[in-house]
């Protein structure tokens, strides 16, 4: 599965409009507007007590930033955070199967992306040449648990590939890493925040649990980065959250939740509910027919053309 967001052509023209619509593809149009009609909510926070709803705030413009499109070579104008892709990539740069950088660096270049978030990126001990994207900076995050013999795969770890002109603004603002979930959330000058997790499924069977304890200590980390900021952000929180039993946009849980996961799924909507978030992913990213992926953001009263594509077959089992 691929989520991708695309700007709008030149003159506002939307992209998605004149898309051919097909199988496993949903695509969801953009509305154009002034920068004063797509303007976020934001508000200076307290310091020392914690707001527990801080959407009734007062707008900002979005900060632009200048762009140069490659093959025209005219400069443009396009928000940090309209023009990105996220994919659980189960291996980047796996031992046994080749590379999929060039895949990424295909992505990036033909949609000419400001970021790709990645999830399941399976790298530990990797040479920055093999990860190399020419124009991109990797920030990545690796998963705690080590193999148990050399003829078993890297598990977890998740990555984001950001534009060179653009990545010196960002900084890490907190990393979780642990056997079952890694996060890694970057904030930018220009008041942008990016996040990327991956949870694995609950494997107790085989020695790997995954359970809403880990869990909360990750939410808790991440609500307390984006508190102790003086300004809400622009907010992109994406990732493989692995919870099938969640009916969306709703953000119920569907009969068939277990307990763990119902408590996993309250702190799910308790984090879009205290920053202002929404879920946009609404169709299946998984062959069984399930929403494991979550695209999180506070801006979606603008929503962009986005769609949600299957990727290639030797890339996932979406197909």
């Amino acid at each position: 599965m691929i989520f991708r967001v695309d700007p709008p052509d030149e003159g506002g023209n939307d992209r998605s409009s004149r898309s051919k619509d097909t199988n496993n593809i949903s695509s969801y149009k953009y509305v154009s507007g002034n920068s004063e009609q797509s303007s976020i909510s934001t508000t200076k926070l307290p310091t020392e007590t914690k707001p527990t709803n801080i959407c009734n705030t007062q707008p900002r413009k979005s900060i632009p930033i200048s762009t140069t499109d490659t093959s025209t070579k005219t400069a443009t104008n396009v928000c940090v955070l309209n023009s990105f892709s996220y994919t659980n990539i189960q291996g980047l740069c796996p031992q046994t199967l080749p590379s999929k950088v060039p895949y990424i660096e295909d992505i990036l270049f033909s949609f000419n992306q400001i970021f790709i978030a990645l999830s399941e990126t399976w790298l530990k001990s990797h040479k920055e040449a093999e990860l190399f994207i020419k124009g991109y900076t990797l920030f990545p995050t690796d998963s705690s648990r080590q193999k148990k013999s050399n003829k078993g795969r890297l598990s977890g770890g998740v990555a984001f590939y950001i534009r060179e002109d653009i990545a010196g603004t960002f900084e890490p603002l907190f990393e979780f890493i642990s056997d079952s979930i890694q996060a890694l959330c970057l904030f930018s000058e220009k008041e942008n925040l990016l996040c990327v997790v991956y949870r694995q499924p609950d494997d107790k069977a085989h020695g790997h649990p995954s359970t809403s304890y880990e869990f909360k200590k990750m939410i808790k980390d991440l609500r307390e980065s984006v508190f102790q900021l003086e300004i809400l952000p622009d907010i992109v929180i994406c990732g493989d959250f692995n919870l099938p039993h969640i009916k969306w946009p709703e953000g119920d849980p569907l009969p068939k939740a277990s307990k763990e996961e119902r408590k996993m799924i309250e702190l799910v909507n308790e984090l879009c509910n205290d920053l202002c978030l929404s879920q946009l992913i609404t169709s299946a990213t998984h062959k069984d027919g399930n929403i494991l992926d979550l695209v999180l953001c506070n801006y979606s009263e603008f929503t962009f053309n986005n769609r949600i594509e299957p990727t290639t077959s030797y890339l996932s089992s979406f197909n």
